[in-house]
């Protein structure tokens, strides 16, 4: 499926990914091998999770759980001028059309609250929730512990606060190898070992080019950084 295929097929779903971002999350989920789920926490009307699992049913068809409370986060809220949001519904019937019912699995919840149950071992897990420092903390900290060895964590907007969570917790840290930044998607694989050097001297590479993006807001994105 080209990126072209997978824009046709999101076009009319309300969301804020660019074309480099829907083809990564696509390859992403088509590249897990099954030793773990896929996980989103934030799927607002289901946009990325579309994405998601087409990319998991071009593979090994590894199951989705769509995390989302589904009432808007605040940034939400300060967009749209009103806390009176329900996108479930919407979500549902996108999934629907999209013909990706079979490998999703939405769950209507706070992120950290379903964590609190949470059981099964991880091997994506893309989180695009509420931006503030303290809930994209938190969401690392919920999630991270079930986030097998070779798994992979994506966080979008790596802007403003967001990007103190990516800097504090993946790119400054020896646990991740492999990071990478795909216009404002920040991604790195789990390390069970301390990372080289080489490793750590590109995640300061990753964060340098995080930081012109955050201070440069209006000019155009990088290109894709790859491992």
């Amino acid at each position: 499926m080209t990126v072209n295929d997978l824009r046709a097929q999101i076009s009319k779903i309300d969301g804020w990914q660019t074309d480099n971002e829907i083809n990564f999350l696509f390859k992403t989920a088509k590249h897990c091998s099954g030793k773990g789920v896929i996980v989103e926490i934030g799927s607002w009307k289901g946009k990325s999770t579309i994405c998601l699992a087409l990319g998991s049913k071009a593979g090994r068809r590894v199951p989705i759980y769509a995390i989302d409370p589904h009432t808007g986060a605040p940034e939400h809220h300060a967009i749209f001028q009103t806390k009176n949001i329900w996108t479930f519904d919407e979500f549902k019937k996108n999934i629907h059309e999209a013909g990706v019912e079979d490998i999703v699995r939405p769950i209507v919840g706070r992120s950290e609250d379903v964590a609190k149950t949470w059981n099964e071992p991880i091997e994506f897990l893309w989180i695009d929730g509420a931006h503030a420092y303290e809930s994209a903390l938190l969401d690392f900290e919920s999630w991270y512990p079930y986030l097998i060895d070779g798994g992979v964590i994506a966080y979008h907007d790596v802007i403003g606060e967001v990007k103190k969570v990516v800097k504090e917790k993946i790119l400054l840290s020896e646990n991740f190898r492999n990071c990478g930044l795909v216009d404002l998607i920040a991604f790195g694989t789990k390390s069970a070992l301390p990372i080289s050097r080489w490793q750590k001297l590109r995640n300061r590479r990753i964060l340098f080019w995080i930081n012109l993006v955050d201070f440069f807001r209006d000019l155009p994105l990088p290109k894709v950084v790859r491992p």
